[in-house]
């Protein structure tokens, strides 16, 4: 197509990703539609969160759900192209409504998967279960 505007680059170790997220829109995870991505969180969305960028996710599921109730992304159902170049024109022309996506994705990751917030959260809710609840017994050899 002899586009200008669009460059694809070789795969980037993790730890050098940070900048390429400062310099984008939104990040976008896809799904193939498969009985076992049906639970699945994919970990590419959780750094896009946290930088403030939107996320338009294609697929179904455990994922979907996530973004639509953290109102972090769009999500797309897959092999819908159509819908999804439509998707990003919309996050494209209206940056108001990619930036309040990204804020509450910075927001829904600080607030569910800070790593101190998770062990907070567990501390209290092991000072909340009844007593006895946690016998050697009841978390015996379940590996």
């Amino acid at each position: 197509m002899d586009l200008t505007n669009v460059s694809f680059k070789d795969p980037v170790p993790n730890d050098e990703l940070a900048p390429y997220y400062g310099i984008a829109d939104c990040g976008l995870a896809s799904l193939r539609i498969l009985e076992a991505n049906r639970g699945a969180r994919p970990s590419k969305i959780f750094p896009v969160w946290a930088s403030g960028r939107a996320v338009i996710f294609i697929g179904e599921g455990e994922c979907a759900r996530v973004v639509e109730a953290s109102r972090a992304g769009i999500v797309v159902p897959p092999e819908n192209p159509a819908l999804l170049a439509r998707e990003i024109f919309r996050l494209l022309e209206q940056p108001g409504l990619t930036a309040q996506l990204g804020e509450n994705g910075r927001r829904f990751v600080e607030e569910n998967y800070d790593w101190s917030n998770i062990i907070a959260n567990w501390l209290r809710n092991l000072h909340q279960a009844p007593r006895g609840a946690f016998t050697p017994s009841s978390i015996s050899a379940t590996r």
